[in-house]
């Protein structure tokens, strides 16, 4: 057993080095965008954001030819009353959403747009200077179809968001390493740039349609099959925008249900066989944690491979998000959800605003 878990080790340990080898970052800001476009912003429930991003979105579209839709997807929190009381209302395109689901709101939105390039952004993230400006020049920089923004956790400093944040760090190089490689993986719909015209000849979401989420990784896949090309990650650490974590246990594992659910329908074979290598190593590290325990201390050794590989891999995102090395240490131990999710996918539908998915 510890030459198997030795070479599995090993195997994680060549690929996050590959990882960490091709993540690359760049830092340039830019003030100007001379073309049409239009920012649409799905909505369920959202209050207490929407008019503080309202405000940031606005701000980044003046002297610009940008305009702002907003779509209600049936919220019940009063959002659209405030919406019409708020100062803003004249300057932005309110719809109400046709259908039901995020991916509905976005084509009714795409419908009613006046632009050619479209720029998705979810109704709880926090804008800081630039992001829109700066994320339409890389697009145009790079002659691109769909260009995939950056996210950043915004946590409250407590371990489960900073577990989180790192958790979602490692995600988003990885995804950027493997779109830049020709291999599309994951991305974020809460920040996510395309062109209509290709959105509408690839068919939308009619594809997946019937999977309530995955408005975002099965769109990349799609643009990715009809032009690999010209679909990329961003590498501007200016073009990034802010979320929040799960804010409680059951909205995470809802979360993490959710995210379980659409993963059983990617289009690429090598997501599930790097998914299959994650869950081995963090068996493996279990294991190794079990056996030394009990006396068989050379299995430490995997243990330190493991946190090796690791470090490697959060010093490389560091020069993107930065993540303590107490957090490192931790991790292994807070992955062991993934576990308690195989089970809980056969026993619970997850919940995402107040809908069974």
């Amino acid at each position: 057993m510890f030459l198997i878990g030795l070479i599995m080790l090993l195997v994680y340990g060549l690929f996050l080095i590959y990882i960490s080898l091709n993540f690359k970052v760049k830092n340039f800001q830019t003030n100007h965008f001379n073309h049409a476009f239009s920012v649409i912003i799905p909505f369920r429930n959202e209050q207490k954001h929407l008019l503080e991003l309202i405000a940031s979105v606005l701000k980044q579209l003046e002297n610009t030819k940008g305009e702002l839709i907003l779509v209600d997807d049936h919220s019940t929190d009063g959002s659209e009353e405030m919406l019409k009381n708020s100062s803003f209302f004249n300057q932005i395109l309110f719809i109400k959403n046709e259908g039901q689901g995020k991916k509905n709101a976005i084509y009714n939105g795409i419908l009613n747009s006046n632009s050619e390039l479209i720029l998705t952004i979810d109704a709880d993230v926090k804008l800081k200077n630039n992001e829109i400006i700066n994320l339409l020049n890389e697009f145009e920089q790079k002659d691109l179809n769909m260009l995939c923004g950056l996210i950043q956790f915004e946590t409250n400093q407590s371990i489960f968001q900073e577990l989180q944040k790192a958790e979602s760090a490692a995600i988003v190089g990885l995804s950027m390493v493997m779109l830049t490689q020709k291999k599309p993986s994951t991305c974020n719909g809460a920040f996510l740039l395309f062109k209509k015209q290709v959105f509408l000849e690839i068919g939308g979401y009619q594809s997946h349609q019937h999977i309530a989420s995955g408005d975002d990784d099965f769109l990349m896949h799609q643009f990715a099959h009809y032009n690999l090309n010209k679909v990329a990650y961003s590498q501007n650490i200016n073009a990034s925008v802010l979320t929040e974590p799960a804010q409680s246990f059951k909205s995470f594992f809802n979360q993490r249900l959710r995210w379980m659910s659409k993963s059983k329908h990617y289009k690429y074979p090598y997501n599930f066989r790097i998914q299959l290598l994650i869950i081995f190593n963090l068996l493996i590290f279990y294991s190794s944690i079990i056996l030394t325990i009990k006396g068989d201390y050379y299995y430490s050794i995997l243990i330190g491979l493991k946190y090796l590989f690791d470090i490697i891999y959060v010093k490389k995102l560091n020069t993107l998000y930065y993540t303590p090395l107490k957090i490192v240490f931790i991790m292994p131990f807070y992955m062991f959800y993934v576990v308690i999710l195989l089970v809980l996918n056969l026993l619970v539908k997850p919940v995402w605003k107040g809908r069974k998915i």
